[in-house]
């Protein structure tokens, strides 16, 4: 008897500088059915015309035309993986997949799907509620102006801004009922019905009852500064970077309700500053950019958590695809979550992994899910693990992280969208072997 599952498979990783476009496309025996991870950017490839996304999305509906779209997978709400989709022509997937957090009809202070730790006093360590993310990626929008333009982080504080547009575009893209918003350890139902013979492992995004769990107070070890491939001081002590991320939130909140009118209206004013306490005002300008920045990325790392994870196994052959996840959200599959060990067995088998967050330095963590993957290796290990990067150097600080990508060239099979390719080429192809 024939099996149900894909006989091949391939992935087509689009350029689209500093985002992510991957198209999976599986053939079966009577069909080829297409998945769709992400379609955004906040930064075009070098010498990419005004028109290059528009390319992307032309030819990837040509490509579509040629099968199912089986899926999108928006795997969070970060522009730069979900603002093009409305460019992809006649864009009609069986089913829409997104993380829990995107719930049209999550009230302002859900705290998740599922069984979990019942919460007395609400906290939201990661930043997940409903309420949180909104306020989030307001209070950065408004670190961009305390930034500039001109700021390395101005890029982030764009992308972190909210998206509805994007968002109110997925939601129509197939009835409610077809749409699976999910969480570390839930399934994704109407995605199996779209792929079968696929087996769907969801790794994440956890909940906040989940990760309730976690909530005890962070503790220094050699085991921090080993876990990120660019060690950033203070960024590593994950006590101190939430305290300065909350501090920061709650100036920049502080700052909006202001809404630019002067502490004390009847005091005298003066349009000089004088030189007694010009070096109070430069000090008081450089702290209010110094929280803004640790606003920026207070906010990028938590929308960065709430992607989706996926675990595909098709055969014996395991495609790992993680969206930004960072270490918060690997720590909770591979450590703490109940089935922690069944996970790094699994994730242990991994042939494709799609390389986090562009290469960031904590989206790989190095001790973490760097030493779960059992096939990395040298040139001649047969059956290395293969692993895809979707970046442009230059947008986000640090990123790619240079060491993780010289591991990542000399213990995996790499692919980069910085690869040369013909003129006109938008995309790199990378096979897929189906073992059985």
């Amino acid at each position: 008897m024939a099996s149900k599952g894909p006989v091949s498979a391939k992935l087509w990783v689009y350029d689209v500088g500093f985002g992510d476009c991957l198209l999976l496309e599986l053939e079966y025996a009577a069909t080829t059915r297409f998945v769709l991870f992400d379609f955004g950017t906040k930064g075009l490839p070098p010498r990419a015309s005004a028109g290059h996304m528009k390319q992307i999305g032309a030819a990837i509906g040509k490509k579509l035309s040629g099968g199912e779209l089986a899926a999108v997978v928006a795997t969070h709400r970060h522009r730069d993986h979900v603002s093009s989709f409305e460019l992809i022509p006649g864009l009609a997937p069986r089913t829409v997949v997104q993380p829990w957090v995107d719930q049209p009809s999550a009230k302002h202070d859900w705290t998740g799907p599922g069984r979990g730790v019942q919460l007395r006093a609400v906290r939201d360590p990661l930043g997940f509620m409903p309420a949180t993310l909104r306020a989030a990626q307001s209070s950065s929008q408004h670190a961009l102006a305390v930034l500039g333009e001109g700021h390395s982080l101005a890029a982030a504080a764009k992308n972190n801004s909210a998206n509805p547009r994007a968002l109110a575009f997925l939601k129509k893209l197939c009835p409610p009922s077809r749409h699976d918003y999910v969480w570390a350890g839930g399934r994704a139902k109407n995605l199996e019905r779209a792929l079968p013979g696929v087996q769907i492992r969801v790794l994440g995004p956890p909940t906040v009852k989940q990760v309730a769990t976690l909530l005890r107070a962070p503790r220094r070890s050699a085991r921090d500064t080993a876990e990120h491939w660019l060690w950033l001081a203070g960024l590593t002590d994950e006590a101190t970077f939430w305290r300065r991320a909350e501090l920061a939130m709650a100036s920049s909140a502080a700052a909006r309700q202001g809404q630019g009118r002067a502490l004390f209206p009847r005091a005298p004013s003066r349009r000089t500053v004088p030189p007694e306490v010009r070096w109070l005002v430069e000090r008081m300008g450089r702290e209010r950019r110094d929280a803004a920045s640790a606003l920026v990325q207070a906010v990028d790392s938590a929308l960065n958590n709430t992607s989706v994870i996926l675990l595909l196994t098709i055969g014996k052959t395991r495609l790992l695809f993680s969206g930004d996840a960072e270490v918060e959200a690997w720590r909770w599959a591979l450590e703490e979550a109940p089935n922690h060990r069944q996970t790094r067995a699994a994730v242990r088998e991994t042939d494709l992994y799609k390389v986090g967050h562009h290469g960031s330095w904590n989206a790989t963590p190095h001790a973490t899910l760097w030493p779960v993957f059992g096939k990395t290796g040298g040139p001649r290990r047969s059956g290395r693990m293969v692993s895809v990067l979707s970046t442009k150097p230059g947008t986000h600080p640090n990123v790619p992280a240079a060491a993780l990508e010289k591991e990542l060239k000399q213990s995996t099979k790499h692919y980069c969208t910085r690869a040369r390719r013909p003129a006109g080429q938008h995309c790199v192809e990378v096979p897929i072997r189906l073992r059985k």
